[in-house]
């Protein structure tokens, strides 16, 4: 759909972005991906109500991988609403 967005991010903290965060804004629905040694990727989070709090219930919803410790990983997920306030980091 030409919604659907996707971002890349360090969720193991291994240096490389290993997993895709694909989301849909307007519509809560967020499935995290995994890179496999075999060159697929397996599927290891799925929801209809969003991340961390974060509905992710309005179309200009954006997300960003996002390095909240300055350490070189972008292991976090930065996920906002323009123009509203509303900022939420989810990450391990």
């Amino acid at each position: 759909m030409p919604q659907d967005r996707i971002v890349a991010f360090d969720h193991q903290h291994t240096g490389n972005p290993d997993h895709l965060a694909l989301y849909r804004p307007g519509t809560g629905i967020v499935s995290i991906v995994q890179h496999q040694p075999d060159d697929t990727f397996g599927a290891v989070f799925w929801t209809r109500q969003g991340v961390a709090g974060f509905d992710l219930t309005s179309t200009d919803d954006q997300m960003i991988s996002y390095d909240m410790d300055h350490d070189g990983r972008l292991d976090r997920l930065l996920m906002y609403r323009p123009g509203t306030g509303i900022v939420v980091i989810a990450g391990p």
